[in-house]
Parts: C-alpha cells; sequence; structure tokens
C-alpha cells in the first residue's frame, strides 16, 4: 500500500464506553484506559465529553497529569481528542465563542501531547439550522474551521473533521468543498470507512438527489487524496432504513471491500501510523467486545501488509 508505515499502530476510540449500552453506566476513563491496555491497543482517541475528557470534567492541570498517568500505567498513546462543540455548533454562533472552546480543548492536548482535534459539523442533516440558507451555512462552517485550524496549528496540533451522514455537509463533493473553501494546511479530513459507506455508497440522510460513488469507498478515498489526517476502521453492514433512509450499522465483522478500502487509504496518501477503530456510539456492549476489536483490527492490518483488498 502507498505510504504505509511498516508497522502500523492501532487505536481505539473511548466514546464506546460513554454511549449506547453504556450510556447509563458510563465506564470510568481510568477503568476503560486499563481495560484498552490489557488488549493490546497502542494508543486511544480520547473522547473529549463529560464525564470523560471535557474540559468542565477535568478542569485543572493536576486532573489532567491524572490522565496522563494513566495513560503511561497503561501503555497508551493519546493520539485524537474528539472535543465536545454541542454548545457552539459552527454554522450558528460568533467565531469567539467558537475558537473559546477550540483553545479550552488544545489546553488539554497541550497538557496530555496529543497531536489532533477532531471537529464536525454539529448541524444535523436536512433543514439548515436557524434559518440559514445552505452557502451560509457552509461558508460560516468554513470561516470557523479556517480560524480553528490556525490557531491549532500555531499549538502543533492537525485539526480533522469526521464527516458523517447525520450532520450536515455529508455528500462526497460538500466534503471536497469544504477542505478546499477552509484552505488550511492544517485542517483535514478524519476518513472513517463506516460514514464513508453511509456517505458514499448509501446516500444516506443528504438533502436532495442523493449522491452516491459507483466505486465505492475506495473511490471516496481516491476524492480525498493528500487530505487524509487521520483514518477509522469500522466494518459495517446495510440495516433496514430509519424513515425511509437507507442507514448502515457497524459491526464486527469484516466486509469483501474493507480490504480495498484500507488499501486506497494508503492509495490516497495517508501516511500516518495510526488505524483506529471505532465503535460508535451505539455499541452494546464495548466493555465486553474490547478483545474482539483488537482482533478484528489485528486482522485488518495484517490483511493489509499481505496486500489483500489491491488483487
Amino acid at each position: 500500500m502507498t505510504g504505509r508505515v511498516v508497522k502500523p499502530k492501532v487505536a481505539i476510540g473511548t466514546w464506546a464506553f460513554i454511549r449506547g449500552g453504556h450510556a447509563a453506566g458510563p465506564v470510568p476513563l481510568a477503568t476503560v484506559l486499563r481495560q484498552v491496555g490489557a488488549h493490546g491497543f497502542d494508543g486511544v482517541e480520547l473522547a473529549g465529553f463529560a464525564p470523560h475528557l471535557h474540559p468542565r470534567a477535568f478542569p485543572t492541570s493536576a486532573s489532567r497529569r491524572e490522565v496522563k498517568r494513566w495513560l503511561e500505567g497503561a501503555g497508551l498513546q493519546a493520539l485524537c481528542l474528539a472535543a465536545d462543540f454541542a454548545e457552539v455548533p459552527p454554522a450558528l454562533v460568533e467565531p469567539a465563542r467558537y475558537f473559546d472552546v477550540v483553545e479550552a480543548n488544545l489546553e488539554i492536548c497541550h497538557e496530555l501531547g496529543i497531536p489532533m482535534l477532531r471537529v464536525d459539523t454539529m448541524s444535523p442533516s436536512g433543514a439548515m439550522p436557524g434559518g440559514l440558507d445552505r452557502e451560509t451555512c457552509f461558508w460560516r462552517i468554513a470561516e470557523a474551521w479556517h480560524g480553528a485550524a490556525q490557531t491549532c496549528a500555531e499549538a502543533g496540533v492537525r485539526l480533522v473533521w469526521e464527516f458523517e451522514a447525520a450532520f450536515l455537509f455529508n455528500k462526497p463533493s460538500d466534503v471536497m468543498r469544504m477542505l478546499y473553501a477552509v484552505d488550511h494546511p492544517g485542517f483535514m479530513v478524519l476518513f472513517d470507512t463506516f460514514h464513508a459507506f453511509n456517505c458514499g455508497v448509501l446516500g444516506a440522510r443528504q438533502v436532495g438527489e442523493p449522491e452516491t460513488l459507483p466505486g465505492g469507498i475506495p473511490q471516496f478515498a481516491h476524492m480525498l487524496t493528500g487530505k487524509i489526517g487521520l483514518a477509522h476502521l469500522s466494518g459495517y453492514e446495510q440495516a433496514p432504513a430509519v424513515d425511509g433512509v437507507a442507514t448502515g450499522r457497524r459491526t464486527l465483522d469484516c466486509p469483501p471491500d474493507l480490504d480495498a478500502a484500507m488499501a486506497a487509504i494508503g492509495e490516497a496518501g495517508y501516511s500516518g501510523e495510526w488505524w483506529t477503530i471505532d465503535l460508535g456510539g451505539f455499541w452494546p456492549d464495548a466493555m465486553a467486545d474490547t478483545g474482539r476489536a483488537r482482533e478484528f483490527a489485528d486482522s485488518l492490518v495484517r490483511r493489509s501488509r499481505e496486500g489483500k483488498g489491491r488483487e
């Protein structure tokens, strides 16, 4: 695979331990890190949502140093912070309010040595938020992200956008256009195979005429050549339509084209050392399935190194 490192590192996202089946009883972050480390993961993407690593949940340097000790004790690196921007959707708030939240999370990144900060549009797909027209909404987000990318770059942190069907600007052409509208070298996409399946194969929850790609996820990845800053691996399958809209669901069973997706991500210039397993926000029991997630990752990485998916 073009651009791949010899020995990739495997991470898992911690949001699955506070949502889905764990929503009623979130697993404490220290417990999650011990569990993930015990199953041999190399790192984590940290949920910046309470009760995990939200600035209000860990408000002091002392509390964050404790998190750093937990990471070190578990033998884990923190590679990305999935920050909580629910209170400041970039299309609807003044840029200063948005940047305040960016900077609060950058403090956590600095104290824990986290090199990436994740964002999304925060506005659900469908009607434009706040009665805005589509272009105004688009450019407000692009301008907010340009400023945020500059602030992050000055702190040595990369800003990555995880596009997904549930949020605005979820067509493949929207993703491409946003990258060039933000127009900052420190701004890239977080390419999640499950979200790429929903957005690029099913055309799920898109406004107007659905936009799908005949070449599927590999075509989507190739469209984003040079713009992929981080990659999520997630098995997927088509699920029954919800309210008449086609959707997918995550699984730890590997669909045949996930091999091709990994190859395409590498061919698109992704040279990062990390592959993250994302169980998503609706997984029934992430604690019980951590070991299976590691096996799933090992299988995919092994197959990618053997050249599967390029035949």
